[in-house]
């Protein structure tokens, strides 16, 4: 399992050893299906929750919790209620992976720096050194101005 957790403190949950339960599909001709380990390798994002038996999209909810992806055409499904379909699972997870959610949230969550300043801690940052330097010249001048006085060359 892999081990990847968010700034929330939530980690990618993928258990490779468990009995995943299975679904009936159909009406007249009833099948059965269960989630399959083998699409984490293919889909590295999927966030198995044993609790309802879904999976939703690890980087997408997380790019939500840390309130960093304010998609109006976000998946719900495959970030907040989970999927469970597990019979159309490989095409929904390959649409979902096209989809301009989860491309928007993989560079957010992946692609950007996993530091980013504030922007008021930037600036405060930078009057922090402005002030320093202005204060130096400040005192540069002051001392100029006490030794002309001194000398008594002042008017």
């Amino acid at each position: 399992m892999e081990n990847i957790v968010s700034a929330t403190g939530r980690q990618k949950h993928q258990p490779l050893e468990f009995s995943y339960p299975t679904r009936q599909f159909g009406k007249t001709k009833i099948v059965t299906h269960s989630f399959q380990t083998a699409w984490y390798e293919k889909w590295k994002w999927l966030h198995y929750l044993e609790e309802s038996d879904s999976v939703i999209c690890f980087t997408c909810a997380q790019a939500v919790e840390e309130k960093k992806l304010r998609n109006p055409r976000m998946e719900t499904t495959f970030v907040v209620s989970g999927f469970t379909n597990w019979k159309d699972a490989t095409a929904s997870f390959r649409k979902h992976e096209a989809s301009d959610c989860h491309q928007a949230a993989t560079e957010i969550m992946l692609s950007l720096p996993q530091k980013v300043q504030d922007v008021g801690e930037m600036l405060s940052s930078e009057s922090k050194k402005e002030k320093a330097v202005n204060h130096h010249y400040l005192l540069k001048v002051l001392s100029s101005i006490r030794f002309l006085a001194r000398q008594g060359h002042y008017q």
